[in-house]
């Protein structure tokens, strides 16, 4: 199994489309199906960012379980306790779909920061440029 069958079926246990996955993670559209050998640095630091419950050594080598070991802990302590505490299935996927958007809310404001950031680093260069300028035109 390759770096992107393991990846795929990461994708297919949240039960997201593959296409929403990779716009979570700033990845252009397709960019799963064009996987060669394995991610890149940037690609994977930004899946494991997104996904923090996903294990990162079974993702790259295939060793281990799928998910982190305190998210198996997190899956068996809500399994162990009774289902009136639990709530009912409707209440379970309710919470799933609200944690999936919470996830995607905070990828989205990630790159945006990461757009800001860059924008204040460019103009924050435009003005050193312009000061530099205006002071070497009065000596």
């Amino acid at each position: 199994m390759t770096v992107k069958d393991r990846l795929i079926k990461y994708i297919r246990l949240k039960d997201i489309p593959t296409s929403q996955f990779e716009r979570m993670c700033g990845m252009s559209n397709g960019y799963i199906n064009s996987i060669r050998k394995t991610l890149g640095i940037e690609k994977l630091d930004n899946v494991l960012k997104t996904f923090p419950d996903l294990n990162r050594e079974w993702l790259l080598t295939g060793e281990g379980s799928m998910l982190r070991k305190e998210s198996l802990k997190k899956i068996e302590t809500i399994q162990s306790q009774d289902s009136n505490q639990i709530g009912t299935t409707s209440d379970i996927n309710a919470l799933k779909d609200k944690i999936y958007e919470l996830q995607k809310e905070v990828s989205l404001l990630k790159n945006e920061r990461s757009v800001l950031v860059s924008t204040n680093d460019r103009l924050t260069q435009m003005l050193e440029n312009t000061i530099n300028q205006i002071l070497n035109s009065k000596l």
